[in-house]
């Protein structure tokens, strides 16, 4: 017994066997990522210093409320030198 496929149902094979690729693909990448990022100590929940500071946005271990606390005594201390004595 012999099967015959006509071109258009060959194409949308075709077609979904490149998509299973792509997905397959997408995959793959998204392990090796998480793999790379794993490795490098990457934590994506690791906390920033907050914007504002000379450090802003660069990754820290230090918890925001004190790093907040620290700015906020060297702005009072800022503004303290800048105002005319009494």
């Amino acid at each position: 017994m012999s099967y015959t496929i006509d071109k258009e149902t060959l194409q949308k094979l075709d077609m979904i066997g490149l998509e299973i690729l792509l997905y397959q693909t997408k995959i793959l990448i998204r392990e090796l990522k998480d793999e790379l990022e794993f490795k490098a100590g990457y934590n994506p929940n690791q906390l920033r210093t907050p914007a504002g500071h000379p450090n802003g946005g660069q990754w820290t271990s230090d918890d925001i409320s004190s790093s907040r606390k620290v700015h906020s005594v060297e702005h009072t201390k800022k503004q303290d030198s800048n105002s005319p004595p009494n």
